[in-house]
């Protein structure tokens, strides 16, 4: 007997492990009452009884319901005011979150977990302004359960009261998944209260929704403060914008006409000299506005060789600068003295210095490999070049462009806040038109002051006489009147690094071998390193330029609202909405 009462046992316990494996936690019944007030608000009430077998439910439930709807075309949001959250009718404890787009009632004790029973909640929300309201008719779009519970719906009702007086012209019901237009569910009372009930069962995330139609006359017209919200939706990020862009319209315009706009211009002559006093790094700088390439170091460098302080071996893969002092007898280099060092503008004697330190007596080679010591040479080169020959001849205006970029990101963040409230259309024709705005007053904000007008104007008339002296067949022996000075070999070396510090270096060449044919086919330069097979000076010195700048490129560091009557909506359209869970 104890024998088979151990197996009537083991048997009996087998079973209801079994039956406690096989419980499914579902929605056992799912019941909504609608009051809806004359100005369109709904008082809700959801009764939710659900089975409670410890696997999704533990603690308690969760109710995410929408925060926004849409209202005529915009997404408005939804003000819920919760009123009361009960248990098997007594008063549950409850907190308030945002979860996405959802508002989350997290229902229940995290210390209590509840007992594997049915358990009914009570949740009841007043909701503002949920009447939908159309020119023939009023509506109620309501969708009842949510469709993204997890769990299953095993029954659904729902009752609606409208106030005295309010005639019902016709229904629709949907149900299924969201956007699903089936329509497993009846009206059960034509009359004030509605009725609704499912006739099947919903599997998670299904639910029902409901559009009930009613002749106009009864409810109240939309609040003027809701007219006021809807039109704030739809024209006000465009009023704001357009009062921002004003502003900041006005800001650039007043900006540039006092430090933007620039000096009345010269008058442009040939000249035959460069400006008294501005080295070829400095006519580059000033002329081009800023380093332009490696043109003011190629030309202070070609400088320095002209003057036989440097030998610029330059080939494609290699550039070699030796500094010629270092290989010359005791008695010349005492001819290149302190007194030969004023021969040197201040630019070519900065470089010489950097590059050439006392401590160091190599040879630079540039190649596909990165040299510090002479980026960091070039580095200082060019922060002297801005410190000089900067903020005296042109003027950046930097501080009123960042204020403005600043004003017009402000401005662009606000339409971007509005982006779901309004047509892409117009935003990004808006945002674009702001960021043309910018880059155009970015261009139109830096202005030459009026030295470095006049002197830029001086340079202009300088680099037109090199870059037309050879079309113009000017005559390098005649030197009466308005006519440039003689060409001599020592004239074309002296303005030779201006020309390759205005990127002229080619006609100024060919303008040399025209009118002194003889003494360019002798002419041997030291600066032709390994380039001396030249068929030309024109094609050596673009050589050299060519070369100088890819050895100094080589060097550096390589970067790496509808309605949903008519059959026009779907399960999951209207108000209301959203879903559930256990915790």
């Amino acid at each position: 007997m104890k024998f088979l009462g151990r197996i009537f046992f083991i048997i009996g316990a087998a079973f209801w492990l079994t039956l406690s494996a096989g419980a499914e936690e579902a929605i056992k019944s799912f019941d909504v009452d609608i009051k809806v007030d004359l100005d369109g608000d709904f008082h809700i009430t959801e009764t939710i009884t659900v089975s409670v077998e410890g696997n999704q439910i533990n603690r308690g439930i969760f109710r995410d319901l929408p925060k926004y709807q849409e209202v005529e075309g915009e997404n408005v949001p939804v003000r819920y005011d919760i009123e009361l959250v009960k248990r098997n009718d007594k008063k549950e404890p409850y907190e308030i979150s945002t979860v996405g787009n959802a508002l989350r009632v997290r229902i229940g004790n995290a210390n209590v977990y509840l007992p594997y029973q049915d358990h009914t909640y009570e949740v009841s929300y007043v909701v503002k302004d949920q009447l939908r309201r159309f020119d023939e008719f009023d509506e109620i779009y309501w969708n009842l359960t949510g469709n993204y519970w997890a769990f299953p719906i095993e029954s659904a009702t729902a009752t609606i009261s409208v106030p005295p007086g309010v005639r019902l012209m016709g229904h629709d019901i949907y149900t299924g998944a969201q956007g699903q237009s089936s329509s497993a569910a009846r009206m059960t009372r034509l009359t004030n209260p509605y009725k609704i009930e499912a006739t099947s069962k919903f599997a998670p995330r299904e639910g029902m929704t409901v559009s009930l139609q009613f002749e106009k006359g009864v409810f109240w017209d939309t609040p003027n403060s809701t007219k006021r919200y809807l039109w704030w939706l739809r024209n006000g990020a465009l009023a704001l914008f357009s009062l921002t862009f004003a502003g900041i319209s006005a800001f650039y315009l007043r900006a540039w006409n006092k430090v933007g706009r620039d000096p009345a211009k010269q008058p442009v002559f040939p000249h035959y000299e460069p400006p008294e006093g501005y080295s070829p790094a400095a006519a580059s700088y000033i002329y081009y506005r800023g380093v332009r390439g490696h043109r003011a170091l190629t030309a202070t460098l070609m400088g320095l060789t002209t003057k036989n302080w440097l030998n610029i071996d330059a080939a494609k893969k290699k550039t070699v600068i030796t500094p010629l002092d270092r290989k010359l007898s005791k008695k010349t280099k005492l001819a290149q003295s302190s007194e030969a060092r004023l021969n040197l503008n201040p630019e070519e004697d900065y470089l010489f210095n950097r590059l050439f330190p006392s401590s160091r007596k190599s040879a630079i080679t540039l190649q596909r490999q990165v040299n510090s010591h002479f980026n960091s040479s070039y580095t200082a080169f060019k922060s002297r070049l801005r410190a000089a020959y900067g903020l005296d001849y042109y003027k950046v205006n930097i501080g009123y462009i960042i204020l403005g970029i600043l004003l017009s990101i402000t401005a662009i963040a606000i339409v971007i806040s509005q982006i779901s409230r309004m047509t892409s259309g117009w935003i990004w024709a808006m945002i674009g038109g702001l960021i043309l705005f910018n880059v155009i007053f970015m261009f139109l904000m830096p202005a030459p002051t009026r030295k470095g007008q006049k002197i830029r104007a001086e340079l202009q008339g300088f680099r037109l006489f090199m870059k037309t002296a050879e079309k113009q067949k000017l005559d390098a022996v005649d030197i009466h009147g308005d006519r440039p000075p003689p060409m001599t070999v020592e004239r074309y070396e002296q303005l030779l690094p201006y020309a390759i510090a205005l990127n002229v270096e080619e006609p100024w060449s060919r303008y040399f071998e025209k009118v002194m044919p003889v003494e360019a086919k002798e002419y041997q330069p030291h600066w032709g390193g390994s380039s001396r097979n030249y068929n030309s000076i024109s094609s050596l010195t673009d050589s050299m330029v060519s070369n100088i700048s890819s050895g100094v490129s080589s060097a550096a560091p390589q970067s790496s609202g509808s309605s949903g009557s008519g059959g026009g909506g779907f399960s999951g359209g209207g108000g209301g909405g959203g879903g559930g869970g256990g915790w």
